[in-house]
Parts: C-alpha cells; structure tokens; sequence
C-alpha cells in the first residue's frame, strides 16, 4: 500500500463524532472509510478515496500552475470539499487525481453503500506540496525582511541629512510596523510601498532631489523594467514627478 503523510487523511473534513478507520485497499483504490458513532452502533457514512498506487502523469506548465494555484486556494479553506460536477477542468482534475494531488470524497446514505455525493478535496501529494510551498514562502519572507531591512537600517544613519530625507524616514518606519500585522492578502502591497520608499531615501541620499517616475526603482535596484510595479501604488497618472527638496529650499 502507498506510503501517505502523516497529515492525511486530514482530521478537519471529520464532523463531530466521526474518525477514519483504518485505510483499506480495493480495486486499484484507497479507502479512509469515516464512520459516525451512534448509541449502540457505528454507521459508514464517507470515504476518502485515492488512486493505489500514484501514476507518472506528464503535466504541461499551464496545467500545473492551473493545479497549483487550485491547491493553494483550497488549503486556505477549512473544508476544501468541491462538488466535483461544479467544477472546470474536469479531465485535468483526474490527472490530479492519477497522482494523488486530489482525492474524492464520497458520502453515503443511511444503507452505508449508496454513494449519494461526489467531492473532490487536497489529496496526500497535495498536501506535501502545500507544506513545501508554506516553507519556501517563509524562506522567501525571511529573505525580503533581511535585504530591505538591512537597507532601512543602513539608511537610518543618515537621519538629519535633511528635511525631507528624515519624513521620508519617519514614514519609512511607520510602515515597516505595519507590514507584520498586515493580513497576508494585503501585505505584498505594504510591502511594496515600503520598497518604494526605500528607493527615495536611497535616490534622496545620494544627491538626487529631482527625477522622474520611471527612474524610481530602476535607480535601486539596477533593473529599467523595476518602476513598473510601483505604478499600482497610484490610483491616477497624476503625478509622474516627484520633486525631494530640503527643507530649506521648500522655506
């Protein structure tokens, strides 16, 4: 029998009162029977079923994103159960299926045999993808917080260079407290307003005080195309320059 995670079959799909029985192999499938306990009585009332033994499946790139991005919605639910006749990409999702990236789920009548409803929910590979993918967002956080707060750090010791220079910083700060308490849905925005600042402070450190738009993040970060991305930052065209001017000559 295929070796599944620890992890599955997951405890969150269960209603009060239910728990899986020990996995059962039949017909080329994986059985995780979940039995209801009654007064006197235990009643099938679910199954969750995978493939055997997982098949080598080629997946184009489209269709793998298509899957990842599936799976990465589905494990922000707290019961990721689909209707499977609801959803797109039917002959994709048995692909998935063939290698235990989905797993159905099947509930029964009262007789315990009568498959009335078909679900598909993360399978035993799905929920180790999400795992690797959990890891490498962490890694990848703990990278952005080392290079742009190092940055920040660096650009602290030339508070007092003028005016404008220490605002910017002030606001500099503020935000990098918002980042942390920002809902993980909101935070890639904090976190590039707060890049977009960095980048000021570092053009307004080296004597720069006027330039254009576009100059912003390719100045920081060496790349012509990073000033794109900041222009989510701006809800109108407005303002395609910005003028950094000390103190004494904004007097």
């Amino acid at each position: 029998m295929t070796k599944v995670p620890p992890s599955f079959p997951p405890e969150h799909l269960l209603k009060a009162g239910q728990s899986f029985a020990v996995p059962e192999e039949k017909d080329g499938f994986i059985y995780f029977h979940v039995y209801q306990e009654l007064m006197r009585s235990l009643r099938l009332k679910a199954s969750l079923r995978i493939k055997a033994l997982p098949e080598k499946v080629p997946f184009t790139g489209e269709e793998r994103q298509l899957i990842m991005n599936l799976l990465k919605k589905w494990g922000k639910r707290k019961k990721p159960l689909f209707p499977k006749e609801l959803l797109d990409h039917t002959p994709l999702l048995e692909k998935a299926m063939d290698v235990q990236l989905l797993a159905e789920w099947l509930e029964y009548a009262s007789d315990g045999r009568t498959i009335t409803a078909k679900y598909l929910t993360i399978g035993p590979e799905g929920l180790i993808w999400l795992q690797n993918h959990k890891e490498l967002e962490e890694e990848a956080l703990e990278e952005w917080n080392r290079f742009w707060f190092e940055e920040f750090n660096r650009l602290a010791k030339h508070q007092g260079l003028s005016g404008v220079y220490d605002d910017l910083f002030r606001i500099a700060m503020e935000q990098k407290e918002i980042i942390p308490v920002t809902s993980p849905r909101m935070q890639a925005k904090e976190k590039l307003f707060f890049q977009f600042l960095i980048h000021l402070l570092q053009m307004h450190q080296n004597g720069q005080t006027l330039f254009d738009w576009k100059e912003i993040g390719s100045k920081g970060t060496g790349m012509a195309s990073a000033s794109s991305s900041f222009l989510r930052l701006s809800s109108s065209q407005l303002f395609k320059r910005i003028s950094l001017m000390d103190s004494k000559d904004s007097g």
